[in-house]
């Protein structure tokens, strides 16, 4: 190849770099720059700047970086940085800089023009998102295709793991994550394959740094009970036997009953030991071990289950009738005092939003979820927003919060509503709830409000198009996917759900609870029926006590706000009688 041997003063002149020539900065441009990119655009680019692109460069560089910088020098003090040909020249020196890297050390640098010039996006380049993604994902999602066609890969978890089955880290998916969700939003089921990937890798990567296993720390110093085996020996003697399954004195106990028992005997143990007296159960220790409660702020019915704990093992262990009268007693005493506990509830049911606003509030974190980028935070505004209202219509207790598709939680669909027991003739329903509750093993079963479903809809879309709704219900109820779940797809824990309802409401949601039976009691018996229904209960105390505060509450109507308070509660209830 023959060297250009023009000076500045010819090359202001040539045909070629006619279009650049008339610039304020080609002045300043050095010779041997300008000379390189008149040869770029008169021999590759057809005479003109825009003939410049990432295979006429590549083909102008050749296997010399030192070319393309030159003419890449010229075009950007000449046109800018961001002008497509010195896109183009950046790009084709990128991908010589990868070509001449030695050994398998991997530095993807190529800018994005480069990427998305590759065949394999042509199906994607009208994406928005390839535009706008951070760069370092868009190389990681290219890197994938590129990798499954290769190797004739799909997206499935086994497919992402041997994408980096030659990485340590977990690092690569979770880029690969982070552009897959912009490119195919984030409910699109590769997405949930790549993450169930990441956790495996990063599961893998755990145990192989996993530190040696220490010597065990000191048991926490107890503050309030002694440890188990400091309880007197008879008594260890007899809990073991309980424990086993055998009868003392003719009945059997079940394990809640003797861990219990247990609990309140540690607790009184430790009380007496602070007062200086034997471990035993008498009325000294008793009267000690309720200072102690007393001193802790125990509530009066913690009191009464703690105080019929210690009966229990009194008769068990056949002390005195005159002492275990006594306890009864006691248990009574405060049996009758808890029965003011319900009313603390009051305070946190008067804060809470009507059902209305709790619904207006669940609409906005639903509006608001697909414009949140990232991914754990998305996940929790879609659980949130339908965590509110179904609990708000259907107040389980934490136990029984996690629901899972196709068990709990079942589709209708084009089903005869007949075979679910529902009216022909009836509001047209989606999803049927069939539990059985963790406290009582009591069926709660039955459908679920209409205005729930767009709720449930948008837990399993998550931002996908509602048209891959049918396809994606089937798929996560054969899969038994949890209802409210985590952003890596896996079940929250017990109080989870209990927690959002506190970060938007202030309260737990076992909350609910009361206002169902607050509401439903204000109708009356058929009402408290209702209620206790609803919340899967069965204690007749709860159903008299909501019963008289609802009739007293009939006949407030000093303030009209009370007035149009009750008016609201009645609408709320008779809807909420027609999900029984």
């Amino acid at each position: 190849m023959n060297r250009d041997p023009r000076d500045w003063h010819a090359l202001v002149e040539a045909p070629e770099l006619a279009e650049v020539s008339g610039l304020s900065g080609f002045r300043d441009i050095k010779v041997e720059d300008l000379r390189k990119l008149a040869e770029l655009i008169r021999d590759f680019a057809g005479g003109s700047i825009s003939g410049i692109t990432i295979e006429t460069a590549s083909e102008f560089g050749g296997s010399s970086r030192h070319r393309l910088q030159c003419a890449k020098r010229a075009l950007r003090d000449l046109v800018g940085k961001e002008h497509p040909a010195t896109e183009s020249l950046k790009a084709a020196l990128s991908m010589i800089s990868a070509t001449k890297r030695r050994g398998t050390r991997h530095k993807d640098d190529r800018p994005r023009v480069a990427v998305l010039n590759e065949p394999r996006w042509d199906n994607f380049r009208s994406i928005e998102a390839t535009l706008t993604m951070p760069l370092n994902e868009l190389r990681a999602v290219d890197r994938f295709m590129a990798f499954s066609e290769t190797h004739g890969r799909g997206t499935e978890t086994d497919d992402f793991l041997a994408f980096v089955a030659d990485q340590e880290s977990s690092m690569l998916l979770r880029t690969l994550r982070g552009g897959l969700e912009k490119l195919l939003t984030p409910a699109h089921p590769a997405i949930m394959a790549a993450e169930q990937a990441r956790s495996i890798k990063e599961a893998e990567r755990y145990q192989r740094r996993k530190p040696e296993p220490t010597a065990q720390p000191q048991a926490r110093a107890l503050r309030a009970s002694v440890a188990r085996d400091e309880l007197p020996a008879d008594w260890l003697e007899l809990l073991d036997k309980l424990l086993s399954g055998k009868p003392v004195r003719g009945r059997k106990l079940s394990r809640k009953t003797v861990s219990n028992m247990t609990g309140a005997a540690r607790q009184m143990i430790y009380a007496a030991r602070e007062e200086g007296l034997p471990d035993a159960i008498n009325l000294e220790t008793i009267a000690a071990y309720d200072k102690a409660l007393e001193h802790r702020g125990v509530r009066a019915s913690s009191r009464q289950i703690l105080f019929a704990s210690l009966q229990t093992f009194a008769k068990r262990l056949g002390l005195d009738r005159d002492l275990v009268r006594d306890l009864a007693d006691l248990v009574g005493h405060y049996e009758r005092a808890s029965r003011r506990d319900v009313k603390v509830k009051e305070g946190r049911l008067a804060d809470l939003p009507d059902l209305q606003s709790i619904f207006e509030k669940a609409n906005s974190l639903l509006d608001e979820a697909p414009s949140i980028m990232d991914r754990r935070s998305r996940t929790t505004q879609y659980v949130d927003a339908a965590a509110l209202p179904f609990l708000s219509l259907i107040p389980l207790r934490n136990a029984d919060t996690l629901l899972h598709w196709g068990k709990e939680i079942r589709y209708i669909g084009d089903d005869d509503p007949s075979d679910w027991g529902l009216d022909e003739q009836g509001e047209h329903v989606s999803y049927y709830l069939d539990l059985r509750t963790s406290k009582t093993d009591s069926a709660l079963s039955g459908p679920l409000a209409p205005i729930l479903t767009p709720f449930l809809d948008a837990l399993i879309l998550r931002g996908q198009d509602e048209r891959m709704l049918p396809d994606l219900r089937k798929a996560i109820m054969r899969a038994q996917a949890p209802v409210f779940p985590k952003s890596n797809g896996q079940v929250r824990s017990i109080r989870n759900l209990s927690n959002r309802w506190h970060v938007h409401l202030g309260t737990g949601s076992v909350i609910s609870r009361t206002r169902i039976h607050t509401l439903l009691g204000a109708l009356g018996a058929r009402g408290t029926r209702a209620a206790l229904a609803l919340c899967a209960q069965s204690s007749q105390r709860t159903a008299k006590w909501y019963e008289a505060v609802g009739l007293e509450r009939l006949r407030m109507t000093e303030s009209q706000d009370m007035v149009a308070a009750m008016i609201e509660m009645d609408e709320e209830a008779e809807a909420l009688l027609a999900l029984l």
